[in-house]
């Protein structure tokens, strides 16, 4: 790109292609995928197809058996999911973890519905662009300890399009089973629908569960909503008996790191810049990021390379059992105590090179077994000054990036400990946090 020939060659390729050419990070990858399955031995040579119209190309693969292309048609999504749900969605659903998470849920909800005492039940499932209601549906309707129940499922989506998607999924369902099953996408509509079977019994009663993933969500964890629809359908519906299933517990985590290359977002150019002064440039640049974002935003950790300098530790923990006293004030605590919970604790740092702080979220989904579910979080044990492996499917992690002033505090004080401070805003489901070097 650089005709003198004196800058090196940049690329793409991720680091793990062997390349020596420089990585750049942020420019990404396109990736196809074959409408078909291309079976392959090592070494065998295969076509790749290319084609394009005006403002597209698309790709697919095909076995070499002529020098003609196959002709591709334009790659355009059909079923709705690939319009409805984002790719790192389908990416989640179909990985092998989430998979067993959604088979254990679904045989849990089964097995307690079979056990509770209602002869009729309405089962509230708050989930975007899910497929555990559907898991859910099926293993109940399954079961034959619940075939003596009346059991009406009401799948909770907010969005539209994602909705339009999973009520085709449910048309296709045996009519014995699609006639409970109920697509709401708002709290009128909810109220309206339980109010009715209500009145058809006298025995009612509600459960409410939701998967931690909202499609608005940029935090991990940004998906309390099933809490505060609990809290309503209990504020508003007072003599239906109602209790939320899972999760029953949120706790996030954090971590202080050494991050290889993603600090590098938030630190100064500096004063030489190929022969420029962007001092000025950093001052401006840095300031109106002190005002305008978010202390601490969504990154996809695992392709940051970076060492953990400390013991992971709980920020912040909440019970959920209790939902929120949904006021014409707006949510209030149960307890009418303060809307704001504070919580303070500190981290031991094993090394003064420390830039970043990452937090992830855990729910807890099943209070027999004690089954956490971490969203966002490691794929394996965090080990004190080593390289940390993320999870690559889910939301983003959240990470707080030091300032200059920070980094330079650390080093300075050192040894010394983070102090870590979480706010949380029961009006809003606000969690913010704020990170300071304190001595030990």
């Amino acid at each position: 790109m650089e005709p003198s020939g004196t800058v090196a060659p940049i690329s793409t390729a991720p680091s793990w292609a062997g390349e020596t050419t420089v990585w750049r990070d942020h420019w990404m990858q396109a990736i196809y995928f074959p409408r078909r399955p291309l079976n392959l031995f090592c070494g065998q040579p295969f076509a790749v197809d290319f084609a394009h119209d005006a403002v597209s190309m698309w790709f697919d693969i095909a076995p070499v058996q002529s020098a003609q292309p196959t002709v591709i048609e334009r790659p355009v999504c059909t079923c709705g999911a690939h319009v409805a749900w984002p790719r790192s969605r389908i990416a989640e659903i179909n990985c092998g973890e989430f998979q067993e998470f959604r088979s254990k849920l679904a045989d849990g909800v089964s097995k307690y519905l079979s056990e509770c005492v209602a002869d009729t039940v309405a089962l509230v499932m708050l989930a975007d662009a899910s497929t555990v209601p559907l898991a859910i549906i099926n293993s109940v309707c399954a079961s034959t300890k619940c075939s003596s129940k009346s059991i009406n499922f009401f799948h909770y989506e907010c969005s539209p399009l994602s909705a339009r998607l999973m009520r085709s999924v449910y048309s296709e369902l045996p009519e014995a089973v699609s006639t409970k099953v109920h697509m709401i996408q708002n709290f009128d509509d909810l109220q309206n629908a339980i109010l009715d079977l209500s009145a058809k019994s006298n025995a009612l009663e509600i459960y409410v569960l939701g998967e931690p993933y909202v499609l608005a969500g940029i935090l991990p964890w940004n998906a309390l909503n099933f809490w505060y629809l609990s809290g309503e359908i209990e504020s508003k519906l007072p003599r239906i008996p109602i209790k939320l299933l899972f999760p029953s517990r949120l706790r996030v985590w954090a971590v202080a790191m050494d991050f290889d290359n993603l600090w590098k977002i938030r630190a100064p150019v500096g004063s030489n810049c190929e022969g420029f002064d962007l001092r000025e440039f950093d001052e401006l640049v840095l300031s109106a990021a002190r005002n305008t974002d978010a202390p601490v935003e969504p990154q996809p950790l695992w392709e940051y390379t970076g060492k953990a300098r400390s013991e992971p530790k709980i920020v912040f923990d909440i019970d959920l059992q209790i939902p929120p006293v949904i006021s014409r004030r707006g949510p209030v605590p149960p307890n009418c105590k303060s809307c704001i919970i504070k919580k303070d604790c500190k981290i031991s740092l094993s090394s003064s090179s420390v830039n970043a702080v990452a937090f992830w979220a855990e729910w807890l989904t099943d209070l027999e077994t004690e089954s956490w579910r971490a969203v966002a979080g490691p794929s394996s044990p965090v080990k004190v000054d080593e390289e940390v492996e993320w999870c690559q499917h889910g939301p983003q992690n959240g990470v707080f990036i030091f300032s200059e002033e920070l980094k330079e505090k650390v080093k300075s004080g050192f040894p010394c400990m983070l102090s870590v401070s979480a706010d949380f805003d029961y009006r809003s489901g606000e969690l913010s946090f704020a990170v300071d070097a304190r001595p030990p």
